[in-house]
């Protein structure tokens, strides 16, 4: 299932409700309007391989629950206002082929995790 919106105008937060889709493998909702946190029940969203949120005013942290995301091949998430660290468990996505967390406000050190990405 995909589902794409980019490059509209989606104002407000991610819906929680996303996370109920359990069938969605690709979503892109780059370059929108969209602000606040991302909702912890996102990281329901099991099957997901393509997932781009760049481009938008999300704010708070990585989620650490990302990490649970096992068959992610692309996490886009540049050009928001993150922030804090990168969480250990994006180590945890073995399948990455594309990590963009760029023009963020993260900090701190490189997770050792990232070293298993083998794939990047």
């Amino acid at each position: 299932m995909v589902l794409s919106l980019t490059k509209n105008s989606v104002t407000d937060s991610i819906p929680p409700t996303l996370g109920r889709l359990r069938k969605l493998s690709f979503l892109d909702l780059f370059r929108n309007l969209l602000s606040g946190d991302v909702p912890a029940e996102f990281t329901g969203i099991e099957n997901i391989t393509y997932l781009d949120l760049s481009s938008n005013f999300i704010t708070g942290v990585v989620l650490p629950e990302i990490g649970d995301l096992l068959n992610l091949e692309t996490l886009i998430l540049a050009n928001n206002s993150f922030i804090g660290s990168m969480p250990p468990e994006l180590g945890n996505i073995s399948s990455l082929f594309t990590l963009d967390l760029s023009f963020n406000s993260l900090l701190g050190v490189l997770p050792d995790s990232l070293s298993n990405l083998r794939n990047l």
